[in-house]
This record gives C-alpha cells, sequence and structure tokens, in this order.
C-alpha cells in the first residue's frame, strides 16, 4: 500500500469515529467530544505537538487505561476531526 492509500484509509477510519459518535450521543454528540477537544489541545501546548492526529495518539499512549480505551480512543480520534474539519 502506498503513502496516499495510508492516508486514506486514516482519514476513513477517523471519520468512522466521528460517525459513531454523532450515532451514539445523536445531538449531544459535541458536547460528548469537548472533553476531549480540549484534551487534545493541553497535549499540543504541553508537548509542543503541532498535529492534531499526533496529539490524540500521544493522548491515547498515555491516558487510555486510566478512562477505558476503546470508547477513549473512539472519542479522542472523533475530536481530532472536529477540530482540522469541524461540522457545521
Amino acid at each position: 500500500m502506498n503513502t496516499t492509500e495510508q492516508h486514506v484509509n486514516l482519514a476513513a477510519k477517523l471519520y468512522s469515529c466521528r460517525d459513531a459518535c454523532k450515532t451514539l450521543w445523536g445531538k449531544n454528540w459535541k458536547m460528548e467530544l469537548e472533553f476531549y477537544t480540549n484534551l487534545i489541545h493541553a497535549v499540543m501546548k504541553k508537548h509542543g505537538i503541532d498535529n492534531e492526529v499526533k496529539a490524540a495518539m500521544f493522548a491515547i499512549e498515555e491516558c487510555a487505561d486510566e478512562y477505558g480505551k476503546d470508547v477513549f480512543t473512539m472519542k479522542i480520534l472523533a475530536a481530532a476531526v472536529e477540530i482540522i474539519e469541524p461540522t457545521e
């Protein structure tokens, strides 16, 4: 798989996380992600990371066990997508 295909596959997975949050939490989905959006911004600032997805991955490695890995991962990746490309 070439780099472009890898990027497309990653983007699809990230968008599926956001779609899952929309489905699970309905109209309240953005409120569910607020903590994770703030966490991404804090990680970026504290660790000098300039990429939302990299900051989310860092947070997953550092925090997921504390919050429950599966849902934490889905929410923080959805938050990264929402920061990068907000829905209207």
